[in-house]
């Protein structure tokens, strides 16, 4: 019964337990022992208070006895009177003597009453004949002594010994009573203590082998549970119950197994929904300990990734605005470019048409140095081409301030288009893998765009010239006009002034020459122009394509408010 009560045990009162029973049952067996040791020792005392003390006191007697018939012999026989008082100090210390040795045989208790007393009785009664006898050596009757001697002493002595010897027969059969009665309990006792030293063991064993059963078996369980955890395993069962410490640290590994089960799979919930793009994601465990950290980390992994993607998110959009303007501005662009190529047409016709109208001035110019007398006849006629001329030239002037307009908004589109390039470059650059076809159209406009700014600057630069020269010849018109106004003052005035417009037109001729092929060259330019703005537009509504399907993919990201 008391075996069962181990499992309710804490260690420490198992091991007290197991201590006091081995201690309580040495302590049993010792007080056996020591019980039986004073049973054996008053057995002992019996024995040696009994039957030997009896046996020793009728010896003593006995020997007291013959030494104190000795002495009353040699009194007798003895003539000097001066030792007969030493002869009856010796013969009454051997009397009080055998008195105290009669008093031992009596307090012994061994021999019967009877017999001690018929013992008793002959001692006394040879006493009083040792008596008379040394009273008769004492009076000087050494014949009546040895005659008593003879007839009364020696017979009394004899009885005397007789009944002796009966006591010693009894004191003897106690002896051998009591050495077997001690024998039986020596026996006895020690049956006992080996009986209690078997059952004491036995308990022992028992409560030992239940102890370190209660001990060792749940911690070869949490030895184990502990391996498969080092391994990993965190479902591994443990099963032990108690009340113990043993108990305390079972429940305490398996609430850490479903602590720590509950972690991983919460982590693993938490992974497979960022592996689907989920990055609202909260914790479904309470998270304690230094597990807390890992929360925390969870937490700040989840929101860097989340405002991550909204970053992406952001630029994609942002991407995919900028796509679309650039796309816009393309376009724009490619319509601008369509527009600057009809201009230029127009403007190529025009300087064409100027040209030829320089040139036939020249001609003209010769042959009124040719025909001077013809020069009154064909002055009203010279005048109305003069004044043609000068509104050619004010609408060549106009033309060339047009074409500068039209350069400098060239210039403002490739500003603009490498403004564009610039922002798309770092756009794509945000955007990384899925920006690179991007940032190679955006070096291309860029690099179209600084074409287009070279082109218009060497077409300002003709144009410039073509300006003055236009402005020159525009003075030189209005000069002749003036002259053709005052021809009629003078003949040589005029002759002097056409050799003047002969020689400025020939330079207008070459001006004009080098406007044309300048206009040729800008007509190329805008020509490529148009077909890159195109190119880039079609570029850029492909961009706008990705952008968005960038945006698409981005968007299927779940993200939480952080």
């Amino acid at each position: 019964m008391f075996l069962r009560k181990i499992d309710g045990m804490k260690i420490r009162e198992k091991l007290k337990f197991g201590y006091s029973l081995v201690i309580g049952l040495m302590v049993v067996i010792a007080v056996f022992s020591i019980i039986g040791l004073f049973f054996v020792q008053g057995k002992m005392n019996d024995y040696i208070n009994g039957a030997q003390a009896a046996d020793t006191a009728v010896k003593q007697c006995r020997i007291n006895m013959n030494a104190a018939a000795r002495n009353i012999r040699e009194m007798t026989l003895n003539a000097n009177r001066n030792t007969y008082e030493d002869y009856r100090n010796k013969v009454e210390e051997c009397a009080q003597v055998m008195g105290e040795s009669i008093e031992e045989l009596k307090e012994a208790k061994v021999v019967n009453e009877e017999l001690t007393l018929r013992y008793e009785t002959a001692v006394e009664e040879w006493l009083k004949i040792g008596y008379s006898i040394m009273g008769a050596v004492e009076g000087g009757e050494q014949s009546e002594a040895a005659r008593m001697i003879i007839n009364e002493c020696s017979p009394a002595l004899q009885e005397a010994a007789g009944i002796s010897e009966e006591i010693d027969d009894e004191t003897d059969t106690a002896k051998k009573q009591a050495v077997n009665l001690a024998e039986k309990t020596v026996i006895f006792v020690t049956v006992v203590v080996i009986l209690i030293l078997a059952l004491a063991i036995l308990l022992a064993v028992k409560a030992g082998t239940k102890i370190v059963r209660s001990i060792v078996s749940p911690l070869k369980e949490i030895e184990d549970a502990a391996t498969e955890l080092s391994h990993g395993n965190l479902h591994t069962e443990v099963t032990c119950q108690s009340e113990d410490e043993i108990g305390t640290l079972a429940d305490a590994l398996r609430s850490s197994f479903h602590h720590l089960s509950s972690y991983v799979e919460d982590i693993d919930r938490a992974m497979k929904e960022f592996s689907q793009g989920n990055f609202d994601v909260k914790a479904n465990v309470d998270y304690q300990g230094d597990f807390c950290n890992i929360e925390k980390s969870f937490m700040e992994f989840e929101k860097n990734m989340a405002d991550m993607v909204k970053n992406v998110q952001s630029v994609a959009d942002q991407v995919t605005r900028a796509s679309e303007q650039i796309s816009a501005s393309s376009t724009e662009l490619a319509e601008g470019a369509s527009e600057q190529a009809g201009v230029t047409e127009e403007l190529s016709a025009t300087v064409e048409s100027v040209s030829e109208q320089i040139d036939m001035n020249a001609r003209e110019a010769l042959n009124i140095s040719y025909e001077v007398q013809q020069v009154g006849e064909e002055i009203d006629y010279s005048n109305k081409k003069m004044q043609e001329m000068v509104t050619s030239m004010e609408r060549i002037s106009d033309s060339s301030n047009q074409i500068g307009k039209i350069i400098a908004t060239i210039n403002e589109i490739a500003d603009q288009t490498n403004l564009l390039a610039l922002n798309a470059s770092i756009e794509a650059a945000r955007a990384g893998d899925a920006g690179k076809g991007f940032a190679v159209v955006a070096d291309q406009v860029s690099l179209l765009a600084a074409q287009s700014a070279q082109a218009a600057k060497e077409s300002t630069a003709l144009i410039e010239e073509s300006v003055c020269a236009v402005k020159s010849g525009m003075v030189t018109a209005h000069d002749t006009a003036d002259q053709l106004e005052n021809v009629v003052k003078g003949a040589r005035d005029i002759i002097s002034k056409v050799n003047l417009i002969a020689e400025a037109s020939k330079e207008q001729a070459g001006a004009v020459d080098q406007i044309n092929s300048g206009v040729d060259q800008i007509n190329h330019v805008v020509q490529n122009n148009s077909a890159t703005s195109q190119e880039c537009a079609a570029a850029s509504q492909e961009m706008t394509a990705q952008a968005e399907s960038l945006t698409g993919m981005i968007r299927e990201f779940k993200v939480g408010k952080f």
